[in-house]
């Protein structure tokens, strides 16, 4: 058995996983599936419908997908600024279960006065650094 991966290019994307075909039937949650990187990785997840049964995209707002949501994703509204109890409460209750987690959230703060909106990336990485999964 070999220790190697398969990698791949997609477009500007570069050292992307080759896996096996016979990998079906997955589940992933993606959190921050409205923002950039998030809304990007249900897109990647979507052109496989075989391997990813099921995505959550979990975010406060709906991912703005021009067609809307493929068939095998569901959005749930979630804000992980929400006590733990909350957010948990609110997966079980949607029977969410996953065999993958793709986690994109974060929070912007506040910048600076007179800064430019990365004018704290201090206080960024202190606020976002609290999320652990």
């Amino acid at each position: 058995m070999s220790n190697q991966q398969t990698v791949q290019s997609k477009g500007i994307y570069h050292g992307l996983p080759v896996y096996s075909p016979s990998l079906k039937g997955l589940t992933a949650i993606i959190t921050g599936a409205n923002g950039i990187s998030g809304n990007y990785m249900l897109r990647v997840l979507a052109q496989d419908p075989a391997r990813w049964s099921k995505i959550y995209c979990l975010s406060r707002r709906p991912p703005a997908i021009p067609d809307g949501l493929p068939e095998n994703a569901e959005h749930i509204a979630l804000d992980f600024l929400n006590d733990p109890e909350t957010i948990s409460e609110t997966l079980k209750d949607k029977g969410v279960q996953a065999d993958y987690a793709f986690f994109y959230s974060y929070v912007q703060t506040q910048p600076k006065e007179d800064g430019g909106l990365w004018s704290d990336a201090e206080e960024m990485c202190r606020v976002n650094g609290m999320f652990e999964m």
